[in-house]
């Protein structure tokens, strides 16, 4: 049987942002699963997607005090 790693990752730790990864069985893990192989061929291909780690923009506050 042949043996694969089960996620490839890059990481740049001076921009998360940049990151790279794939995960060749994709995100679900499960065989039967529609996303089971989705990131097959990218991985096959030597390619990764990127992991956007950025916290979320932070949503416009309104604070109401009373006068």
């Amino acid at each position: 049987p042949a043996v694969i790693p089960s996620w490839r990752v890059v990481w740049d730790l001076g921009d998360l942002e940049r990151s790279l990864g794939v995960v060749p069985t994709g995100v679900s893990g499960n065989p039967a699963s529609a996303h089971w192989n989705d990131q097959l061929e990218l991985y096959l291909g030597g390619g990764a997607k990127p992991y956007g780690f950025a916290p979320p923009p932070t949503a416009p506050s309104l604070t109401l005090l009373p006068s």
